[in-house]
């Protein structure tokens, strides 16, 4: 066994916390079918889900994963109880509960993977005055976030370009068109590899803009009243497993043979070491609080995203997460 892991099975067991492949979940009694709604494609930050979903149906869990073009198609499911779990982004969820839809947010699985990237030479905020910065579309949250961060950090005012599809901006910068741009980590890793050091990143929204909250589970309201021991165990579940990946990518690299294209599994390398490196690697301790929701409602209100009004209580029921953690611990130092 290597030093690293001896070090961190030993702080594992100093701070009361067993590793997470000696944690065992138990099982709950009755129906253990669950429908879970997610968008159609599998992108590396939703490999893990693959992974539990698979990992849970050998243990006699009956999950069914139903695949959706669009987010307002999986709101509308888990709201309407079609299926009963969904994972989507945390700012999705609080426009469908704003329109009064069933559903509340159990825990934070993933970070945002999002991250500004420019050409080589633009090296801080201020070196984006008057550059082409491009968007999805002016009003999109990624180009209102990076509006707000330069404006912000730097005062700086770049002109912006509607460039719609994050493959068509980087395209756009490749050909000269842009001058910088947000693209999720795994499109800027390919971009990188095919010309390395060019276009360097410049901002990681995860870690500059406080609020900011990303990938969720969320849960049919209905359901969850009648089925909280499911989803406290399904969440634990899906903790462990996000342990055991941060220590050892076999499993999720399985899982992206599986589910993702040959190109993408040619990085998967680079894309695991990035995501742990850069953006934090996958929620250990489930990453919600409620200051952190509250800090997402009011980031989301200040840009204009959802309307006033909104609260924790509202949008979240965060007893779930409280009763994972209770069955599989916290990991010190993790969200």
């Amino acid at each position: 066994m290597s030093r690293f892991f001896v070090s961190l099975a030993a702080t594992l067991l100093f701070v009361g916390i067993a590793p997470a492949q000696d944690i065992n979940v138990p099982k709950p009694t009755g129906d253990l079918n669950i429908k879970i709604g997610e968008t159609s494609g599998i992108s590396f930050s939703r490999l893990p889900s693959r992974v539990t979903d698979d990992r849970l149906r050998g243990k006699g869990w009956k999950i069914e994963t139903v695949g959706l073009k669009g987010v307002d198609l999986i709101a509308e499911a888990v709201s309407s109880g079609t299926v009963q779990l969904a994972r989507f982004q945390i700012l999705d969820a609080f426009r469908a509960i704003e329109k009064g839809g069933k559903l509340t947010v159990l825990l934070e699985d993933r970070p945002d993977e999002f991250i500004m990237i420019a050409r080589k030479g633009i090296a801080k905020c201020s070196d984006l005055n008057g550059k082409r910065y491009g968007v999805q579309n002016i009003g999109a949250p990624y180009a209102l976030m990076s509006e707000k961060w330069m404006k912000e950090k730097c005062g700086a005012k770049p002109t912006f370009l509607v460039i719609s599809g994050g493959e068509n901006r980087i395209v756009a910068l490749m050909n000269g068109q842009l001058d910088a741009t947000s693209v999720q980590l795994s499109d800027w890793i390919t971009l990188n590899t095919e010309r390395p050091n060019e276009f360097p990143i410049m901002m990681k929204f995860a870690e500059d803009l406080p609020g900011l909250l990303a990938g969720v589970l969320i849960a049919n309201k209905p359901w969850l009243e009648k089925k909280t021991d499911v989803a406290i165990a399904y969440s634990a579940e899906v903790l462990l497993d996000n342990r055991k990946i941060a220590s050892d990518p076999k499993p999720l690299e399985a899982a992206a043979m599986k589910y993702q294209t040959k190109d993408e599994v040619k990085v998967f390398p680079q894309t695991y070491q990035a995501y742990q490196k850069d953006l934090g690697g996958f929620r250990q301790n489930g990453g919600l609080t409620a200051e952190r929701l509250k800090g997402g409602i009011d980031l989301y209100t200040g840009l204009g995203l959802i309307k006033p009004g909104l609260t924790v209580e509202r949008v979240s029921t965060l007893s779930v997460l409280e009763g994972a953690l209770k069955i599989v611990g916290k990991v010190p130092g993790k969200p």
